[in-house]
This record gives structure tokens, C-alpha cells and sequence, in this order.
């Protein structure tokens, strides 16, 4: 049993350097969190896809509506041999991006302008909330009408879903502006570049950046339904053709195929965002 004093620890431990940070005990930990997260995930949609299986084998549910992960995994194999998935994965994703960024240019645009006078704002908010409320599946024959069976009825489609949540996410934005900041400006009489560079811009981007990771998945969805309902290309038309012909593994593996596309289009723009909001990594 040591004899030493409280007073004398203390003393001792106050004589010594400081330790260092425990930075790689938590890197270590976060880690060993991040494959728990991972492994559990996995386990989860395995179990899943074995209670699928088990049930279509035991026929618990009707294989030839709902189909079974083993038949998917093998029509999945002979889609990604063949030519034609890619020509028209490459369709789908051109009208995608061409929709999404012009639906974001204008609806930033827009949002900007609304949102930075109150009586346009005024003006115009009846207008918007009309046109942001109609069925924009409903306006895909007339964009079918208008373009014909060529990319544009699909870019039209998906850009009139993207273009109100970034207006819409935009504008908001604006009112959050901190007020006193714009008092600033004005005393130091910055132009309105410099203001909106360094005030405007940097209050704007983090919603900007929600509704884009909101709007390319809503983007590829309007170009997957309009290709759905009259296209001569892409995997909206393959979907339609393999449901016709009741090719329900087929069709499974075409829909596994948009939801991975998907998916990889938002990767993309949270990459994006990690690069362009760079002051919220360092406030990690």
C-alpha cells in the first residue's frame, strides 16, 4: 500500500509533461464503429435476401410474380453482358445530368432573384405555388408532344422536378441571412459581387446542397417514368418491356440497376458537397 499523500500525487502528476491527445485510440474507435455499422448492414440484407429466397423455394410466394434473389443474380449477369444495358445506362444518365444541372442553374437563379426582393416575391409566389402543384407525370405526354421521342421530353421532365426544390430551398436560404452581416456590407460598402460572395453564397450553400442531393434522385426518377411512358432508349423502356413480357427477374434487376445508378449519382453530390462547403469539415 503506497504511503504517499493525496497532495504528494497530485504534486507528481502536476511535475509531469502533459500526455498527449488520444487521437488514435479515437481514429480506433471510430473505426471499430464504422465496421460494426457496415457488418450489421450487410448481415441485415442478407438475412433479408434469405427469407426471400427460402420463402420463393417453399412457396411461400408466387416465384413467377415476385421472383427470387438467385434468378435476379443470373438475369442481372446477362444484362451486364449485353451491349444495349449500356447504351441505354447511358442514356438514362445523360438526360439525367442535363435535367439536374439546368434545373439547378434556374432554380438557384430563380430562388436568388425571388428571394432577395419582397415585392417580386409577392408577385410571383401564387404563380409558383400553381405551376410547383401540378403533376409533372401528367405533363410527360405533352413534353412527349412538344420534343417527340428524343432526350429533351426527358430532360423537361426531370428538370421541371428538380428546378422547384432547389428554387424553393434557395429562396428560404435568403431569409436566414443574418441581418446584421448585410449591415456590415453596407458600412463598408461592398459591391453587391463581394456581398453576395461572402455573405449570400456561403448562407445559401448548405441548402442548395440539400436540395441537389434531394433533386438528382428526383431527376432520375422523372427520366426513368418518362422513358416509361413513350422513349425509343434507356432503362424506363427496358423496365416497360420486360414488364410486358412478365421477365419479372429481368425487371427485378432493372429496377436493382436504377436504385444502384441512383445511388452513385448521390455519392457524387455529397462528394461535391464535402469539397464546396469545406468550413463544415473543419468544424468536425
Amino acid at each position: 500500500m503506497s504511503n504517499a499523500t493525496p497532495a504528494a500525487a497530485a504534486a507528481g502528476q502536476a511535475g509531469r509533461p502533459p500526455s498527449p491527445p488520444r487521437t488514435e485510440a479515437a481514429w480506433r474507435r471510430r473505426a471499430r464503429g464504422e465496421m460494426a455499422v457496415l457488418l450489421s448492414r450487410l448481415a441485415l440484407v442478407l438475412l433479408l435476401l434469405v427469407i426471400w429466397e427460402v420463402a420463393a423455394r417453399m412457396g411461400w410466394v408466387n416465384r413467377h410474380f415476385a421472383s427470387q434473389p438467385t434468378d435476379i443474380v443470373v438475369a442481372l449477369g446477362e444484362l451486364l453482358r449485353s451491349a444495349e444495358l449500356w447504351s441505354d445506362v447511358v442514356a438514362t444518365t445523360a438526360a439525367t445530368l442535363i435535367g439536374f444541372l439546368g434545373g439547378t442553374a434556374v432554380g438557384v437563379l430563380a430562388g436568388l432573384i425571388v428571394g432577395s426582393s419582397n415585392f417580386v416575391d409577392r408577385v410571383t409566389s401564387p404563380l409558383v405555388a400553381v405551376a410547383n402543384g401540378m403533376p409533372r407525370i401528367a405533363l410527360a405526354p405533352l413534353f412527349v408532344l412538344w420534343f417527340g421521342l428524343s432526350i429533351w421530353a426527358k430532360v423537361a421532365l426531370s428538370l421541371s422536378l428538380v428546378v422547384f426544390i432547389l428554387f424553393y430551398n434557395t429562396k428560404g436560404a435568403l431569409g436566414t441571412v443574418n441581418r446584421d452581416h448585410i449591415v456590415v456590407s453596407r458600412m463598408l460598402d461592398m459591391g453587391a459581387w463581394e456581398k453576395f460572395r461572402t455573405i449570400l453564397l456561403p448562407t445559401c450553400l448548405p441548402a442548395i446542397m440539400a436540395g441537389m442531393r434531394i433533386g438528382i434522385v428526383l431527376g432520375l426518377l422523372g427520366v426513368i417514368a418518362s422513358e416509361m411512358i413513350a422513349s425509343s432508349n434507356g432503362l424506363g423502356q427496358m423496365i416497360v418491356e420486360a414488364s410486358a413480357t412478365f421477365q419479372i427477374d429481368r425487371l427485378m434487376a432493372l429496377i436493382l440497376l436504377v436504385s444502384v445508378l441512383a445511388v452513385i449519382m448521390n455519392a457524387c453530390v455529397d462528394l461535391l458537397e464535402r469539397r464546396v462547403i469545406w468550413w463544415r469539415k473543419d468544424s468536425k
